[in-house]
């Protein structure tokens, strides 16, 4: 598990929107772009968007990140 002050561009982003800590709580993973950016899939007909991270709801509902490599 990588925190948000580690996270660099490439990982993968879990987020869990019922403020969950666990494995089981993460509903939504997002790719970071680096600098405070994420693309994830909307889950909607909106389709695949680029996202700030860096405060906000984004930022309040992050778990953890994982480097892929």
């Amino acid at each position: 598990r990588i925190t948000f002050g580690y996270i660099r561009t490439g990982d993968l982003l879990f987020f869990a929107d019922n403020g969950g800590t666990g494995w089981a709580d993460a509903d939504h993973v997002g790719v970071y772009l680096g600098n405070g950016w994420m693309i994830h899939s909307t889950g909607s007909n909106a389709g695949v968007a680029i996202e700030w991270i860096g405060d906000g709801w984004w930022r309040d509902h992050f778990l953890w990140g994982r480097h892929l490599f």
